[in-house]
């Protein structure tokens, strides 16, 4: 083949370096992999052409030259078989496209053996990595493997250290029962070890422990679980459990006994603890059972000592009330104007011993928190102007002015219009009192809608309280003047009741005063307007004193009057006959109930506290007989503290009286249920 053939061959092979270079690339982008960037690979490729190139063209061919293309194109990651099939593909068809036919014999004569070297290199280079990778990867398992038993070996060595060095047993016990690991530093607080064990029968080594062979014995039969063993002064809990084989059967029994002396002795001295403080509990539950009882016996003996304290003071206080308003009524005899100012004193003096029995008696109901309020709807100027009245004659007697200025918007609220007068009078009396003749005291009752409160203010004009004093005046049994010849008598109770009834209402108390100018004491309670009132409210019209007319008899009604009190059933009968009643006398239960059953009277007048068959006791009998259960029943009792009035209501009775009582009182009752037939007070 001439020179002009080969240079045209090189011409053609050359002007296809371009595309033969492009679809090698994307042929090895397609195909293989490569670990060079799109530059280098490019770069290589292009040095392949140029090899090609000189082949091709050479005066002579060996084909073993081109091996070494074979062996670039695995260097290039072109590893896969396919891979070369198709560059060599790619490579035929893109230079026998090229090639002009009067060159295509040089091309004809030299591609197949230039392909077979490119294969031949391919798959030489391909052998050779191969096995080299097969070295690398035996190398590599091999180096793992030895790292994997170093490890292992490391591992044991920290297991069997760590298990050796810990405060716990661990034995193993072969299907033959012979011990083959024994471990753990618990051995040697048991005076064990390991070579004492290993090698040694479980069964014969542990024959003097019946439980541990028990123990042992259940784990034999596949069972695992936990228990307390002892093991001389010191207490393991010991896990069974087993190791089998593929076949399901029992190779190895497993014993765990970890070291729990301390936590048995914690829990041993928490027990006796908790049984300590169970022991100390229901001891001091029964000491504060027994206090409770002791308290609520004390606070009933204080109660009863109330009660009884109640009776003794109000019993012969009624019957020098009574007596003294029969002497006056002209029951006895007429009285002469001297005589009469004579009662008129013992009278002013008997009401005032009781005004401070009430007190007592409130103070010792608000102490024991028995003191409940009957709040209803009531007429605020008329309690006002009530409890002004209850003062007048004690102011004129002074020549005191009294000056009132009521709010035209206040009219109504609700509030124990009883409890209310009682704050005004307390009020109103100190300020008479600490008043000089021709001084002035006033009450002052102003509404604020918005806050919802009404003010009574009483003002005087009087000697007036040093500011230092002020703290103490609220304070029970204490007044500013204690020495013995104090100008002013009182027991110091009036302002610390007024200050615990405005509590109980909600309401508050300020006090304002100068030396000898006077004093303003404000109590300022909750305000319900008339138009804000519960629907069916009724407003109070009966807090005016107790009606002093006589109502008309209609022929000579028929009253058992059971009082076992001689002074006092001697003035109520007299009274009661002077006033056209024909009176039967029971001075006990049982005589009561006998003259009820006998006479069927018109009406009852009951004592509560009589000797043999009480009160309480004979109204039941006589509310029993149907027959008499249509008669009215007024009790009449010195039993004056709180819920008295509710158990006379509960045994049947139609109206409660509370010594001491007023006759006309008693008299203005009695014909009040004769008109209503008889029907309860609610």
């Amino acid at each position: 083949m001439d020179a002009a053939m080969h240079t045209q061959l090189a011409d053609v092979v050359r002007s296809q370096r371009k595309p033969l270079i492009d679809q090698w690339y994307a042929g090895l982008i397609a195909t293989g992999f490569s670990p060079f960037g799109g530059a280098e690979i490019c770069r290589r490729l292009d040095t392949l052409v140029d090899q090609l190139i000189e082949m091709l063209v050479a005066a002579t061919f060996v084909p073993a030259q081109a091996h070494t293309i074979g062996a670039t194109l695995i260097d290039l990651h072109f590893t896969r078989s396919t891979a070369l099939e198709h560059t060599l593909l790619i490579m035929g068809q893109t230079l026998y496209a090229a090639v002009p036919e009067d060159s295509l014999p040089l091309l004809t004569t030299r591609m197949p053996a230039l392909l077979a070297g490119i294969a031949a290199g391919f798959t030489q280079r391909m052998l050779s990595v191969m096995l080299a990778e097969q070295e690398i990867f035996r190398q590599a398992v091999l180096a793992a493997r030895q790292q994997a038993q170093l490890a292992l070996q490391a591992s044991n060595l920290r297991l069997e250290t760590v298990v050796s060095n810990a405060p716990l047993i661990l034995l193993t016990i072969d299907r033959e029962n012979i011990i083959t690991l024994a471990t753990g530093r618990g051995l040697a607080a048991v005076g064990l070890k390991r070579e004492d064990l290993v090698g040694q029968s479980f069964l014969e080594f542990f024959a003097d422990r019946p439980m541990s062979l028990e123990r042992y014995r259940r784990a034999l039969g596949g069972e695992s679980f936990t228990s307390v063993t002892t093991f001389g002064d010191r207490m393991y809990e010991a896990h069974f459990t087993t190791l089998s084989d593929a076949d399901g059967m029992l190779t190895e029994v497993i014993v765990v006994a970890v070291d729990v002396t301390e936590r048995e002795h914690a829990q041993a001295a928490l027990e006796a603890e908790r049984a300590n403080l169970a022991r100390r509990v229901a001891a001091s539950t029964a000491e504060l059972r027994q206090a409770n009882v002791d308290l609520m016996r004390a606070n009933q003996l204080k109660d009863d000592f109330l009660a009884n304290m109640s009776h003794e003071l109000r019993t012969p206080l009624h019957a020098i009330l009574v007596l003294t308003e029969a002497l006056r009524s002209g029951v006895y005899d007429p009285m002469t104007d001297q005589q009469d100012v004579r009662l008129q004193q013992i009278d002013a003096s008997g009401r005032h011993l009781l005004a401070l029995i009430n007190d007592i008696l409130d103070l010792a109901k608000i102490g024991a928190g028995k003191m409940e309020l009957d709040r209803h709807s009531t007429n605020i100027i008329q309690v006002c102007q009530t409890s002004l009245k209850l003062i007048d004659q004690e102011a004129q007697r002074k020549s005191q002015r009294i000056v009132t200025q009521f709010d035209s918007q206040v009219t109504t609220t609700l509030v124990d219009s009883r409890r209310l007068t009682q704050i005004l009078v307390n009020l109103l009396n100190n300020a008479v009192k600490f008043t000089p003749s021709n001084g002035t005291i006033g009450l002052t009752v102003v509404g604020d809608a918005a806050q919802q409160t009404i003010s009574f203010t009483v003002w005087d004009t009087g000697i007036g309280i040093a500011e230092e004093d002020l703290s103490r005046l609220f304070q029970p049994f204490v007044q500013i003047d204690s020495s013995l010849a104090r100008a002013y008598d009182g027991t110091g109770l009036g302002l610390v009741l007024v200050y615990h009834l405005t509590e109980l209402h909600g309401g508050s108390i300020a006090v304002s005063s100068t030396p000898d100018e006077g004093s303003r004491f404000t109590v300022t309670l909750p305000w319900m307007p008339a138009a804000d009132l519960p629907a069916g409210a009724e407003l109070d019209a009966d807090e005016a004193l107790p009606a002093t007319h006589s109502l008309p008899l209609n022929g000579q009604p028929v009253i058992v009057l059971a009082e076992d009190h001689p002074v006092t059933m001697t003035l109520l009968s007299d009274y009661l006959l002077l006033r056209g009643y024909r009176v039967i006398i029971a001075c006990n239960g049982v005589e009561a109930v006998e003259r009820t059953q006998e006479s069927r009277p018109d009406l009852i007048v009951m004592d509560i506290q009589m000797p043999g068959l009480n009160g309480f006791d004979a109204i039941k009998y006589i509310r029993a007989d149907a027959t008499l259960t249509h008669i009215p029943i007024i009790a009449v009792t010195a039993l004056a503290m709180p819920g008295d009035r509710e158990r006379c209501l509960a045994a049947g009775v139609n109206e409660y009286l509370s010594k001491p009582i007023s006759l006309q009182q008693l008299t203005t009752t009695i014909e009040h249920l004769r008109r209503e037939g008889g029907q309860p007070t609610p």
